[in-house]
């Protein structure tokens, strides 16, 4: 067997084998600033164009959108017509009911603006962490065109829906050029489901008794409800009890940190119902 063939088989190997990493998902809701270990644990880096560049993704304390860190990607200086094509895939998710990433922040700087052949993106990989060796490779987001704002400013894109699924998928942040000054950064990436939050009740009401706004909230979250209330709970991402007191229509969160949270309303009557909000 010749030298190409056996590249060919230990490529494919290596494919396999990053796609078999994780077998456990991800609970959701999800929710990472790549500030800490945890936070950054299951991303993972395929390189598909120029693999000897210094230019990759990478983390920064430098005017991230919250501290301390943020994902970012230098420009290739001098790379000539070297195609840098970078991707930064998250760890495992399934989606069979369907999900939406809530909110991504993005800044990006630079005196470029993609051309052709240039790709910042986001996708939705199945099968495989890899590109390469993904079933599906679903443009979900394209920051290519208007979308892609020249700025030191923080930038929101908000809601962007993921289709019902089987088996494991991955969000996947693309970086492609070939000569272009496009340095990129991204924070605050939010993913949510249709599916359980972690979160257990003994007994769940049958009807949505609980509507909350604003949603995103700031200062302060507003809540509508069908029948008496007695008592509201919050939880953060990880199911951590950060609020408890008697029911209120109006609960100050301002003191909470940016990211996603579950309100639990116990009703006079028993029955428990929960709304979901995330906190900028």
């Amino acid at each position: 067997m010749n030298t190409k063939n056996l590249s060919i088989i230990f490529c494919y190997l290596l494919g396999l084998l990053s796609g078999l990493q994780a077998t456990a998902q991800t609970t959701l809701p999800y929710f990472t600033g790549f500030d800490n270990a945890n936070q950054k644990a299951g991303w993972q880096m395929f390189r598909k164009g120029n693999s000897n560049s210094t230019y990759q993704w990478g983390f920064s304390t430098v005017e991230a959108y919250s501290p301390a860190e943020c994902l970012y990607h230098d420009y290739p200086v001098g790379q000539s017509t070297l195609v840098t094509d970078d991707w930064y895939v998250s760890p495992p998710f399934t989606f069979a009911a369907n999900g939406k990433i809530d909110s991504i922040r993005y800044s990006f700087r630079g005196f470029g603006m993609p051309g052709a052949g240039d790709t910042i993106a986001i996708y939705l990989l199945q099968g495989n962490a890899d590109p390469a060796f993904a079933t599906s490779k679903k443009l979900l987001y394209d920051y290519r065109g208007d979308k892609y704002i020249n700025s030191p400013l923080w930038n929101l894109t908000p809601a962007i829906a993921l289709p019902p699924t089987t088996g494991t998928c991955y969000i996947a942040i693309r970086y492609r050029t070939i000569v272009n000054w496009l340095d990129v950064r991204f924070d605050n990436i939010r993913i949510s489901g249709t599916g359980p939050t972690g979160i257990g009740d003994k007994k769940l009401s049958a009807n949505d008794f609980v509507s909350l706004y604003p949603n995103p909230a700031v200062n302060t979250i507003n809540i509508k409800t069908s029948e008496p209330m007695v008592e509201n709970i919050i939880y953060d991402i990880n199911g951590k009890q950060v609020y408890r007191g008697n029911f209120k229509s109006e609960i100050n969160v301002s003191n909470l940190a940016d990211g996603i949270y579950i309100l639990r309303c116990l009703s006079k009557n028993g029955n428990v119902s929960r709304a979901q909000f995330v906190k900028q």
